[in-house]
Formats: structure tokens, C-alpha cells, sequence
């Protein structure tokens, strides 16, 4: 069969559109200083929000309601307290945000708390700084109103009701397994360990291959991780992983 010419012509151009959008966006991130890399995400439009949006980890989780709110992200930072002589370690990742019309902060700060125990780590809890939301602008709660008749006939009223609704930013939620039992804390540490799991992917992939990932050709590597998951091993040089304990889910 003969190539489609325009077809090979295509792809050539997109690859040398995305190298010269790579190259730009590369040399934005790594301007000199704190303060270049806040820029760089501020720089680039909807830079942050289209790097979350690539990974399978994140992609879901992010609604339409959210997308408003996501464009003000300017930069993610991550930290790491490596294992101490008392098993525990953490991470952290901090969201920097700039002016928006749906909450006043700045930044919002996650901490993944782990303690190592029996060859794995299991999350103990995360914490999370409270959104200080707009009035009418909280992204994780929605009005549902329902029509409800009179008792004995006669008019109906409407009757509004504050419900939980999906949104990015539900993740932002301190969490832990003190004063929980039973049931209940088996659903807590199943909790954790998912949302632990989606912070993990934002320290250990999304920030360090951020352009990568703006760009579309970032390799979530899950098929990869799934097949590597039994050789595994835990080092210093990387976030704890709080999986696999108590009886929870195995592997990353």
C-alpha cells in the first residue's frame, strides 16, 4: 500500500510542533530560582491542569467544575522526610495557587504519613490544609433541591439539601485511623491508601516529568509498575509507598 503522504506530512508537523512547544516549556520550568519555576506554571496556560490531566491516576478525578480552579495552579513542590530509626517517613506535595474566584488561599499543603512495619509501609494518616473557600464557590458541595408535597395534600414545597459532589479537590482531606474500629476502619485504611496512592503519582511522576506530561508524551508506566510490583523495594531515595498492610491492597 502506497503512505498517505498528507498523513506522514501531519505527523511530521505535530512532532515539531510538540519538540518546539517542549522546548519552550522546558526552558521556562528550569528559569533560575524559586521563584522561576511558580512562574514558569503561571507562564505556560493551563499548564498544571493539563499535566494532571494526562496521567490515568488524575485524569478522572478532575471534573468540569474543576477546570476554572485547576488554571490558577501555578507550580506543585514536593518534599520527602526519609525513614527514621522509629519506622516512620512522609511526603509532601504543596499546590501553589494563584488568584481565583473560589478560595483564598495560596497554597495548600499535603502530608502523607507512613510508618514501616513487617516489610511495607502502611499510611497512617494524611493531613491536609482546610480550603478556605468562597461563599458559594465550595467545588465539593452541590444544592439539590426536591419537591416535596404537604402532608394531607394541598401545594408542594421545594426543599434545598447541601449534598457531596465530585471534584478534585475532595482530595484535599485530612485523614486518619485514630478513634475508627472494626468495619470502619477497615474503609478507613482503604481510604488512605487510595488516596495516598494519588499523591504518590503527583510526587513521584507528575512533578518530576511535568513538561512530559503537558506535552502528552509522558508514559504513565501502570502496565510496567503492575509487572514490577513483586521486585519492589524500598530505598531512601523514594517517597514512602503506603500500601499492601494490614491487609490492604498489594503493590503500586
Amino acid at each position: 500500500d502506497v503512505p498517505d503522504c498528507q498523513e506522514l506530512v501531519d505527523k511530521e508537523v505535530a512532532s515539531i510542533a510538540t519538540e518546539a512547544v517542549r522546548e519552550k516549556v522546558t526552558q521556562l520550568v528550569s528559569a533560575d530560582g524559586p521563584e522561576g519555576d511558580a512562574d514558569a506554571g503561571a507562564a505556560v496556560p493551563h499548564f498544571w491542569l493539563t499535566a494532571l490531566g494526562n496521567h490515568t491516576a488524575t485524569h478522572d478525578m478532575i471534573k468540569e467544575v474543576d477546570q476554572d480552579a485547576l488554571e490558577a495552579l501555578t507550580d506543585i513542590t514536593t518534599d520527602m522526610v526519609p525513614l527514621d530509626n522509629d519506622g516512620n517517613a512522609s511526603f509532601s506535595c504543596v499546590f501553589h495557587f494563584g488568584d481565583n474566584a473560589f478560595f483564598t488561599n495560596k497554597t495548600i499543603a499535603v502530608k502523607v504519613c507512613t510508618h514501616f512495619e513487617d516489610g511495607d509501609f502502611n499510611v497512617e494518616s494524611i493531613q491536609a490544609d482546610p480550603i478556605q473557600w468562597n461563599e458559594g464557590k465550595n467545588l465539593t458541595k452541590k444544592i439539590v433541591k426536591k419537591k416535596q408535597r404537604k402532608k394531607g395534600g394541598g401545594e408542594t414545597r421545594t426543599l434545598s439539601k447541601e449534598e457531596d459532589a465530585d471534584s478534585f479537590f475532595r482530595c484535599f482531606q485530612t485523614l486518619s485511623l485514630e478513634g475508627v474500629t472494626g468495619e470502619e476502619a477497615e474503609a478507613r485504611i482503604e481510604e488512605l491508601e487510595n488516596l495516598a496512592d494519588v499523591f504518590h503519582v503527583v510526587y513521584e511522576k507528575i512533578v518530576p516529568h511535568a513538561v512530559l506530561f503537558f506535552t502528552g508524551e509522558a508514559d504513565d508506566g501502570e502496565e510496567e509498575n503492575e509487572e514490577e510490583e513483586e521486585d519492589e523495594s524500598s530505598s531512601e531515595d523514594e517517597a514512602p509507598r503506603g500500601r499492601g498492610g494490614r491487609g490492604g491492597r498489594g503493590g503500586a
